[in-house]
């Protein structure tokens, strides 16, 4: 009975170290499928920014700020409305890549800061005359839409802040969808 037991232990390894070493299976199946060779290629996911008069600008991962146009000059009262187009600038070359714009609330800076009132709104056609309020805009690949950001000059603002300048952030969170 120990010799029997000694027997089949030396069977059991030597058939474990063959499977081993020519990297066989104990499964009871075994099947193969062939595949074509396939090209690969990545894509920059990519917003892109430009408002009326200035350059178009490209949002990278990390990017904290683009430069957009300037507003002409406000008097106590007055607006200005400055068109910001956004759009997807994905340069995949196949498949649907949509990309969710998310505007967050804008924010001014600088001498302006207590005096300044904005509303950000997208526009319903090519240009910011009828405007609608939105959380979100869904884009597909190589389309954009117009924001309008109006900024208004409190009537009450004084008359020591002729000339100056302030800052307008916009935070903008764009998801691949």
């Amino acid at each position: 009975m120990k010799r029997m037991l000694k027997v089949t232990g030396l069977v059991l390894a030597a058939v474990v170290l063959g499977l081993l070493s020519v990297q066989g299976s104990l499964a009871l199946w075994n099947t193969t499928a062939n595949s074509k060779a396939q090209n690969m290629s990545t894509a920059d996911f990519s917003v892109s920014v430009k408002s009326d008069s200035g350059p178009t600008a490209y949002l990278a991962e990390g990017t904290t700020a683009v430069d957009l146009a300037s507003q002409n000059p406000l008097k106590p009262g007055e607006s200005n409305i400055l068109a910001i187009r956004v759009g997807n600038a994905t340069n995949a070359s196949s498949g649907t890549f949509r990309t969710r714009i998310a505007p967050g609330t804008p924010v001014v800076g600088g001498a302006l800061k207590n005096h300044l009132t904005l509303s950000l709104t997208k526009a319903q056609g090519s240009d910011c005359s009828k405007t609608v309020s939105v959380t979100s805009i869904d884009l597909a690949q190589d389309e954009s839409a117009l924001f309008c950001l109006q900024t208004t000059l409190a009537p009450a603002a004084p008359a020591t802040l002729s000339g100056a300048k302030g800052t307008i952030s916009l935070p903008l969170s764009a998801t691949q969808l």
